[in-house]
């Protein structure tokens, strides 16, 4: 029973491969992970540069918009509803899985 847990770990086969807590090197050396973040940041940098000619040739109505949106992230009340918003349907989210797993 005092067996150390390095011990343990090599007794058992299956908790070798397995890491606790991988690093951000082991994550991204998964097969998937490395096509799917290249993906997001190439769809990032087309969408960066097919609205760079637009805000070129627009640049007041681009002000304008900048200033639009700006007003939208400073409002608080939008930020309480929005959140708000968020909270309830996460909760109903959660009731909802629930009541699908109990019996009737």
């Amino acid at each position: 029973m005092d067996q150390q847990p390095d011990e343990r770990a090599r007794e058992n086969p299956e908790h070798d491969h397995v890491p606790r807590h991988p690093s951000a090197s082991a994550l991204l050396e998964n097969s998937k992970a490395k096509p799917f973040a290249f993906g997001i940041l190439f769809v990032v940098y087309a969408c960066m540069m097919c609205s760079v000619p637009l805000l070129a040739r627009y640049p007041d109505q681009a002000s304008q918009l900048l200033r639009l949106s700006l007003r939208f992230v400073n409002d608080w009340r939008l930020w309480t509803g929005v959140s708000t918003l968020a909270v309830v349907l996460a909760i109903g989210l959660v009731v909802l899985k629930r009541r699908t797993k109990t019996p009737h």
